[in-house]
């Protein structure tokens, strides 16, 4: 029998469930999410159906983790993907509604149409590893709003002025905290520790960034090439030409990982003065007129290229192996 195509539409509080069987039925039910919820979801999709199932949900990073991780433990063939990929097959199906059973059905037809690849869990210490580097990012920001708070009183002295410093001081206080954390949690992993060994040897990539790297990247078998991998950041490039009137200015797609892009910011900067690949090849660019923010753009997807190269062969960077890349 063959397998039946389920999609989830996930929120914070409820998953709305479309069973598409093989003789085009749907059967829709919406449940709570939570562990109740997904038992149940298990169930009611059992009772009909008989054979086998693929379940797929939109990759949302947060709602959608934990079902899927319940129906994978459960021997099923679960797959996460792209809002973005979804939103446009939406388009091609004409889909002039937008209701969260809606987006389920679509996302079952698009899982019957596509069969997209299956998804695994990542090893409990990667998880530990993105937890810990985007709850450090995430004090950060907070220590940045209370200093920039702090601005009000610059030079005045005030009861709130010392209250927001006292804030400041404990959030540097936690951010240690969660550094060492980090910082010990690679030393205890020895494949984490060689990984950002690795990564450091690129010009342009200090430890914090090669952390970061690590964390959001998912296992680099799963990309076939450097390319894969820049269009899972969201830095491949994007045209805009139709006729002889179109002809707009190509950006980044920004359809990806947006911490990715945001981790290789400054370090592509950086690399434009202290990576001889990434300084020839910015220069190049602005030598053919293209400005400034496209070339550190390029350069971002350069850097990440190298980094695919660094992380797949296992070996430090070398100048002229990156430059086949």
């Amino acid at each position: 029998m063959t397998k039946a195509s389920v999609g989830i539409d996930v929120s914070k509080n409820k998953l709305d469930v479309a069973l598409l069987l093989s003789t085009m039925k749907v059967r829709k039910k919406t449940f709570p999410n939570d562990l109740t919820g997904f038992q149940n979801l298990y169930l009611w999709v059992q009772h009909h159906h008989k054979g086998g199932f693929h379940f797929c949900t939109e990759f949302t990073g947060v709602y959608d983790e934990a079902v899927s991780e319940f129906l994978y433990d459960k021997g099923q063939l679960v797959s996460r993907v792209n809002v973005m990929v979804i939103k446009s097959f939406a388009r091609l199906m004409l889909a002039r509604t937008k209701t969260d059973k809606k987006d389920a059905f679509v996302i079952a037809q698009y899982c019957k149409t596509h069969d997209p690849k299956p998804w695994k869990p990542d090893p409990a210490h990667l998880k530990i590893l993105r937890d810990l580097s985007r709850t450090l990012e995430s004090l950060k920001e907070v220590r940045q709003d209370l200093l920039n708070r702090l601005e009000k009183y610059q030079n005045q002295e005030s009861p709130a002025k010392r209250a927001w410093q006292d804030c400041v001081k404990d959030m540097d206080k936690r951010i240690k905290e969660v550094e060492k954390q980090l910082k010990d949690h690679i030393k205890n992993h020895p494949d984490l520790k060689e990984k950002v060994s690795l990564l450091e040897t690129i010009p342009g990539i200090g430890e914090t960034t090669a952390r970061t790297l690590l964390a959001e990247i998912p296992d680099i078998e799963n990309f076939k090439s450097a390319r894969q991998l820049a269009a899972f950041a969201g830095l491949n490039p994007c045209q805009r030409q139709s006729g002889s009137s179109v002809n707009g200015r190509s950006r980044l797609s920004k359809v990806g990982s947006k911490r990715l892009r945001k981790a290789l910011y400054m370090p592509a900067i950086v690399a434009t003065s202290y990576n001889p690949i990434i300084m020839k090849f910015t220069n190049t660019l602005l030598n053919r007129g293209k400005c400034k923010m496209s070339a550190i753009g390029a350069a971002m997807r350069k850097l990440l290229h190298i980094v695919f190269g660094v992380l797949k062969s296992q070996q430090t960077f070398c100048e002229k192996k990156c430059l086949k890349i």
